[in-house]
């Protein structure tokens, strides 16, 4: 993962949609209230997202990441065998 030499915060590769959140947060068994939860935002903001409704902004595609344990390089294709594997 490249970094951003002045703020030091990590260049993503890809931006994450609502797809890829959808088939994240299942994969992980997760609710999106606890989505929500881990990264300080409300349930409804999750499901907006996950519903192309809102646009996920990057630090909160950074905590989702985090939460989600997925990787910067992540697509909507490899959260979908995710999903599958578990």
């Amino acid at each position: 993962m490249a970094l951003d030499n002045r703020n030091k915060e990590p260049i993503l590769n890809a931006s994450m949609t609502g797809e890829e959140l959808k088939a994240l947060r299942k994969a992980r068994n997760m609710t999106q209230s606890q989505v929500a939860a881990g990264i300080g935002v409300t349930q409804p903001a999750v499901a907006g997202w996950e519903t192309g409704r809102y646009t996920i902004d990057k630090r909160s595609e950074m905590a989702l990441r985090q939460v989600l344990q997925a990787p910067a390089t992540t697509a909507p294709k490899r959260a979908r065998k995710l999903k599958k594997a578990s």
